[in-house]
């Protein structure tokens, strides 16, 4: 049994003023960049206004496959839930 049973990663991204790309098109990007993991049971809510974009992804590791889990190298599925919690705060991630 997995010692964490979900992950949320929510991403908040502010372009300046004078950026050579604007939020929708960085929406559309990131629609694209994620696609595979709603392709393999992520649940993925990006959003744009003005100069924001908003990144929420859910993963409900009860309902993924492990192999999947592994091959997009997010989480080793035999992690207790304070190395998972280690290993994320490594990647820059704070943890709630």
């Amino acid at each position: 049994m997995f010692g964490v049973k979900n992950i949320n990663i929510n991403m908040e991204m502010t372009l300046k003023d004078n950026s050579f790309i604007n939020a929708s098109v960085l929406e559309k990007t990131l629609d694209e960049t994620y696609k595979e993991l709603k392709e393999n049971g992520a649940k993925v809510n990006i959003s744009s206004k003005d100069n924001k974009v908003l990144v929420d992804i859910n993963f409900d590791l009860k309902k993924m496959d492990n192999d999947k889990l592994k091959e997009i190298d997010l989480y080793d599925v035999d992690e207790s839930y304070e190395d998972a919690k280690k290993s994320f705060k490594k990647l820059g991630y704070t943890c709630k």
